[in-house]
Parts: structure tokens; sequence; C-alpha cells
């Protein structure tokens, strides 16, 4: 493999980094903890704090390796959902060696912007549940899921040896890997954990929307690294979804709200919009370098009504979701890598194996719709929650007491 070293690339890819630590710490702290109880807010923010901490650990130990080895494509160690053991504790790794899918960035770099793509995807998870677990059962459960759930469709979606990458799946910066994956994780949990007690007679309305603001900008923020980023280089593919980024958001802010409107619903105007622009970031992840502008304002525009409606049936249906992990991100993934297949313009990126979608092309090139059928990839793994999370019997779904997560009252 023959690497071409880039000094802006290695800069902007720091910077990308940079940025989506910064989404989960503290972005998606103070977006979680301005819709949660007031009395569940530090427990929330441990929870995702303490995430973070056993998830780059598990990457350094075995993550790295079973997601992203071999640095180098088609060796027979590798397999179609797990890679080798060359880089097991990140054996091998120096500033002078290159990852196939970065060949311009040193490979430490690439492993750290990864790094944090799997942070911020296990602390997604436990939105759905929140305040219903204990810390230290939860930390057991993320890093099992890590391994068993994360790095294989990682593996299988990005690295070239993979079966989804090989089959033509365009997801350019995580819908399938990180919104998708952790909304059906979520909701999953939700289902076998139980809903929290009195949650189909109690109003579970935001306690502080300013500090539900202030997490939805700063990931807004931080969201141009994570898409901007996942073109590994500083060019005009990065700019792209960038732009792609900005357009689909605001879109699906107005989209929402005119749904909520429309729908009579009795949300607060300035919440619709705060779960419009997640429901839009989440939406063009996927997409939004294999799309031009026309693409990035359907997939707001229709991202931003669904989720809307999605969530509202996801209520009616008994599921407590209580931080909208699965009603934002399974069905705003699920839309966004739909909308790819409609909208994917060869011409936009020649970085991957890209055709024209539906709308651009013919419908045997917009054949890259199957690539939705991984939306089901991790449920069969999430059987084995009751045991490892359930904080009491079977039958006993109530909130959990600052005492029961671990905290002194």
């Amino acid at each position: 493999m023959v690497s071409a070293h880039s000094d802006a690339d290695t800069a902007w890819m720091l910077t990308s980094t940079a940025l989506v630590i910064f989404m989960t710490l503290p972005g998606l702290i103070l977006y979680y903890a301005g819709q949660a109880k007031v009395h569940h807010v530090i427990d929330i923010a441990t929870h995702v704090l303490a995430t973070f901490c056993v998830i780059t650990l598990a990457w350094f130990s075995f993550g790295y390796s079973l997601a992203l080895a071999p640095i180098t494509s088609h060796r027979a160690t590798s397999t179609p959902i797990y890679g080798d053991a060359s880089r097991l504790w990140l054996r091998g790794m120096k500033f002078d060696t290159y990852h196939v899918n970065a060949q311009t960035i040193p490979e430490p770099i690439y492993c750290a912007f990864q790094l944090a793509f799997a942070c911020i995807t296990a602390a997604l998870v436990g939105g759905s549940f929140a305040e219903r677990v204990k810390l230290l059962p939860f930390l057991l459960f993320i890093v099992i899921w890590h391994f068993v759930v994360y790095c294989p469709i990682a593996h299988a979606v990005w690295h070239p040896d993979g079966f989804l990458y090989q089959a033509g799946v365009l997801d350019f910066a995580g819908g399938n890997v990180v919104h998708i994956t952790a909304g059906c994780s979520g909701l999953v949990g939700t289902w076998v954990i139980g809903n929290r007690r009195g949650f189909a007679r109690t109003r579970n309305a935001p306690h502080n929307l300013l500090l539900t603001f202030m997490g939805v900008a700063m990931l807004l923020f931080g969201w141009i690294g994570f898409n901007g980023g996942s073109s590994n280089q500083a060019d005009g593919y990065a700019a792209m979804a960038v732009l792609n980024t900005m357009i689909a958001v605001v879109t699906s802010a107005l989209s929402w709200t005119l749904t909520a409107v429309t729908l009579k619903s009795d949300e607060a105007p300035f919440l619709s919009l705060n779960n419009g622009l997640i429901a839009g970031l989440v939406a063009v992840t996927p997409a939004c370098g294999f799309i031009d502008a026309n693409g990035a304002f359907w997939c707001g525009f229709i991202a931003g009504a669904l989720c809307n409606i999605g969530a509202k049936l996801k209520h009616l249906a008994g599921f407590d979701d209580a931080l909208d992990a699965f009603g934002l991100h399974a069905i705003g993934g699920t839309i966004g890598c739909i909308i790819t297949g409609f909208f994917a313009l060869n011409t936009a990126n020649d970085k991957g194996p890209v055709k024209s979608g539906v709308y651009y092309g013919s419908m045997k090139d917009g054949g890259h719709l199957r690539h939705t059928a991984l939306f089901d990839c991790c449920l069969r793994w999430l059987v084995p929650i009751r045991i490892v999370l359930h904080p009491r019997s079977a039958r006993s779904y109530h909130w959990l007491t600052q005492r029961e997560c671990g905290f002194s009252t």
C-alpha cells in the first residue's frame, strides 16, 4: 500500500476528532440532561462520561482490531464481519503507519477519529432506557455490546473486506454503523427492561430546554467534524458534506415543527426546533458525501416529518424510549440510508462504489436501497440485556432512585 502523507489532511482530521469528542463531552450530556428529570441529571451525565471511558479502553484493547483491522485489504486473516488480531492493544501502530481507508493521514489519527465514533454510539444506546439502570451493570452491558454489535457492523460496512462494503453499501459517516445500530439497540433495551412507573399516565416534559438547546448547539458544532471528517481528507468532498449537513439540518427543524403544528401537538415550538435539528443531522449522516444540495433538502424535509410521526407512534405503541434514541436515530438513520439510494450522485464522490441513485440514474443503479437491511442487524444480540441490566425482578419496572443508581441521596 502506497501512502502519500498530507499535513493538511492530518490537521483537518485532528480537528475533526476533537469536534466529535466535543459532541459527546459535553454536547450529548447537556442534550440528555435537559430532557431528563431533574433528580436524574447527574446520573445520566455519569453514565455518558463513564461510557466514554470504558469504550476508550475497549477500543484500545480489542475494538479497533476487531472493527477496522487489518490496515490493508484482502488479507486471509480478515473475515466479512470481524477484523484480525493484527492491532490488538494497538500492536504495530506507529506514527508512520497508514490505514487503507485513510492513506494520507497517520494511522493513530484515524484510530482516534473512529474511537470518537465508537464512544458516542455507545452513549446514544443508553438514552432509550435512561433513569432505569444501575451504572456498573450498564457499563458491563455496553462493553459487551461494543464487541458483539458495534465492531462487526463497523467492519462489515466500512472495511474493504466487510461483506456489506463489498455488497455496495453506502454509509458516508455512520447512518448504519452509528445511528441505526444505537437506535435499534436502545429500543430493544427499552422493551426488555420495561417502562418507567407511570409512563402512560405522566407527561415527562424536559426540565430545562435551555440545557437541551446548549447540547443541540454543541452537537451541531461537533457534527461538522463528524460528517466532514468522514471524508478522511481536507478536500471538496468534506466541504460538500458540511454544506449538505447545514441544508438538511435547517430544513428538518422547520419540517418537524410544521408537522407538530399540523398534528396539533402540545410540544413546545422551541423543543420541536431542537428535535428537528437532531433528526436532520442524523438523517443526512449516511448521505452527506454522496448527494448534492437538492438531495440534502429532501433528506431534511422528509426526516423532520417522519421522525416526528415515528416518535409519537412509538409512544402510542407503549415504548418508553426516554430520550428518543430510537425515534431520532433509528428512524432518521433509516430515512437517510433510503435517501442515499434515491439521490446518490456518481459525480459527487469517487471514493467508493457509488452509482447514481433512482432520482439521477435508474432503478438498477438505485439498488443500494438494500443496505437498509442493517436495521435488524443488532436486534439478534440484545436479548441477554435483561440479565445484564435489570436491577430487580422482571416485573418491577420503576424509576430508580439515586441510591439505586450508585449515588448517595
